[in-house]
């Protein structure tokens, strides 16, 4: 049983005293470059081509510092193509430059794997361990074949060989599957077909390289077939090219795999969505203010009756309360006019009788 915690530990040691082997040894490498000329700028890089006397043997995106009156610039390998050689620099130097030298680091890769493998190692990041293993033949991996192609060769007269769909079959039906050759065997071509053969099964594809001129070639033959199908997911932004192609006329003729294009696109929707909503807005407020001033009337009419009701109900409570006064007032004086009945009748027998028998009975 292999103790997978080691293992990545033995892989950083190896990555460390490689690069020390190579820093030790010259790792930095010196090259003269001759006839350079500013032809762009993007991505915040200044563009420029030179010719060189001999062949170079630098990968895309190699970190290089330029020396020139006297500066030391920083910049970037775009591509190689033979004698020709495009850096991009964080500085502009001039339209013409007669001849420079550049400085690159052999080891910056390795540097960047070491990295990654340190931060799996504390936890940073997480990695698929049984498929790196399997990588490695550290696992078995499952190996197969898969000839059910969805990819409609002939429709979209592509040129596939046996050995492409040979190829495709393991790719299909393997775990892992390594494809190497010489250049010009066809293997960017296989590549674009598996990306679009995958996309046709719903799979989801993650293209990486170490050179931006690989993705590049790759995108370009996949965008070519998935423009020539008029396949929805090209034409709604769901497969993008990520960062700086080699290529400046590369978004020009695929707009659609920029992100920026989308944003651009994405923001006009939404700006005009936001406009009309604002429009819908201020007219139904104008309907609701006008249907305030309709109701308006109505709701002050309601607030009179509202009133006219609460002061009806006092004038009940005060209306109760004097009848009961009336009534208590009413008994009272039934009382008042007895009581002078019964004084005017004691007065009557008071002048009736005499004076000894008013005394005895009280009517003097």
């Amino acid at each position: 049983m292999i103790d997978r915690s080691s293992l990545l530990e033995e892989f950083s040691l190896a990555l460390k005293q490689e690069i020390e082997y190579i820093k030790r040894t010259g790792g930095d490498t010196k090259f003269i470059l001759r006839n350079g000329q500013l032809i762009d700028s993007y991505g915040g890089k200044f563009i420029y081509e030179f010719v060189t006397d001999t062949p170079i043997e630098l990968d895309d995106d190699t970190p290089v510092n330029i020396r020139y009156g006297g500066e030391s610039i920083s910049g970037s390998i775009i591509t190689v193509n033979g004698l020709r050689v495009l850096l991009g620099l964080d500085k502009n130097i001039g339209s013409k430059i007669p001849e420079i030298i550049i400085i690159a680091s052999a080891y910056f890769l390795l540097e960047a794997l070491q990295e990654k493998i340190d931060d799996v190692i504390s936890r940073k990041i997480s990695l698929n361990i049984d498929i790196a293993m399997k990588t490695f033949g550290f696992q078995d991996s499952y190996i197969g074949e898969d000839y059910n192609f969805f990819t409609p060769f002939n429709t979209l007269k592509l040129p596939v060989s046996e050995e492409q769909k040979n190829a495709l079959a393991k790719c299909l039906g393997s775990e892992i599957t390594f494809i190497w050759g010489p250049p010009g065997t066809g293997k960017t071509t296989t590549l674009s077909y598996l990306a679009y053969e995958l996309l046709l099964r719903d799979k989801s594809i993650f293209l990486i390289s170490h050179t931006n001129s690989a993705i590049d070639n790759a995108l370009e033959k996949i965008a070519k077939i998935l423009k020539q199908r008029q396949d929805k997911r090209y034409f709604n932004g769901l497969i993008l090219r990520i960062g700086n192609p080699s290529d400046k006329n590369f978004f020009n003729n695929f707009p659609e795999l920029d992100l920026n294009h989308w944003i651009e696109k994405r923001t006009k929707e939404l700006n005009k969505k936001l406009e009309e909503l604002e429009k819908r807005r201020e007219r139904e407020t104008k309907v609701l203010n006008e249907i305030n001033n309709i109701l308006e009337p109505k709701k002050k009419i309601e607030t009179e009756i509202e009133r006219t009701k609460k002061r009806i109900e006092k004038g009940e409570i005060e209306i109760k309360i004097i009848k009961k006064d009336l009534t208590h007032i009413t008994n009272n004086i039934e009382r008042i006019n007895k009581n002078i009945i019964q004084t005017k009748e004691k007065l009557q027998r008071a002048k009736n009788s005499n004076f000894l028998y008013r005394l005895l009975t009280g009517l003097n």
